[in-house]
């Protein structure tokens, strides 16, 4: 009787899923995406990062390192920490979607990392999650890539959440084809092929999805198409560069996802070129063509010259 209480608890903090019953997207799945996300943070708090990211992981799950590394693979390999963590990482979902299939989803959200010793906050960020549903019904971590921020998410309020909004489109035997992760790798390279002959901000302007989400560590992050293409419309960006490494597909063929290397040139800074790793999430708009529906990148640090 309590896991029904619960679970109705939960639809009704989260605004607008009572409608999702009317779009192609299961609310159920949602609902308990969210909250696998929200017992991933507990179990983080209560337990530790080392012991709550070996729980929740798939067995294939990325994390990068800033390069990225098979996630358990990388923890075995560690040895824990002695004695207690010095730093307590939580985090919350405030944006979220999954795939009509119910088997792939992705959640993101403010995260604050606290010092334990001093007792006050010491960081800042959003975490980025795509999460798998596994043969045993349960959902774990494909894929986490956080970006840090300068400051807090909301200041003085919880952070609400919504989910992304759903477009309808559903798959359908006249409109099957193409239904492969390698046509999202493709779609990477194309809006790096645009963007060097229209212009970065007509290629994004081009894939982006209405409620989009920007991601880049240092900076808050951005929400919805027109603050983004107003953000890389002041950008002295030249040169885009995506090269896919990974790309990954729902049954449904309606959210997916790729990740890989890119590498930028800003004008007026001759031989400052900018290396890191993006990732994307992909999503049919109600036409069925494919959108950017998250987009989130980090740079790694400058390579430093080999010594003669």
């Amino acid at each position: 009787m309590l896991k029904p209480i619960l679970a109705l608890a939960l639809a009704l903090t989260i605004p607008g899923m009572i409608g999702l019953s009317q779009s192609k997207r299961p609310q159920a799945e949602l609902v308990a995406l969210v909250e696998a996300e929200r017992n991933f943070s507990r179990t983080c708090v209560a337990k530790g990062l080392r012991v709550s990211f070996m729980e929740f992981f798939a067995d294939d799950g990325i994390r990068f390192l800033p390069h990225p590394v098979n996630a358990l693979e990388n923890f075995r390999q560690s040895p824990a920490p002695p004695g207690p963590q010095s730093f307590t990482l939580s985090w919350e979902p405030v944006f979220a979607d999954v795939s009509q299939a119910g088997d792939l989803g992705f959640t993101t959200g403010p995260y604050v990392v606290t010092d334990n010793a001093k007792k006050n906050p010491s960081g800042y960020g959003y975490y980025f999650s795509i999460w798998q549903k596994q043969h045993d019904g349960s959902w774990k971590v494909l894929l986490d890539y956080g970006t840090a921020a300068p400051a807090p998410a909301s200041p003085g309020r919880p952070p609400s959440f919504k989910p992304a909004s759903s477009t309808g489109w559903h798959r359908n035997e006249a409109n099957a084809g193409n239904d492969n992760a390698t046509v999202l790798a493709e779609l990477d390279r194309q809006t790096a092929a645009l963007s060097g002959s229209q212009g970065i901000t007509a290629t994004f302007r081009r894939f982006l999805i209405s409620d989009a989400r920007f991601h880049r560590g240092g900076m808050m992050p951005l929400e919805g198409q027109s603050s983004i293409l107003d953000f890389l419309d002041q950008q002295q960006w030249t040169g885009v560069q995506f090269e896919p490494v990974a790309s990954g597909l729902a049954q449904s063929a309606d959210l997916g996802y790729s990740y890989g290397k890119y590498s930028l040139q800003r004008k007026n800074a001759a031989g400052a070129l900018e290396k890191g790793y993006y990732v994307r999430v992909w999503k049919r708009d109600e036409r069925g063509q494919w959108k950017i529906a998250m987009d989130v990148a980090n740079a790694l640090p400058p390579e430093t010259p080999a010594k003669p």
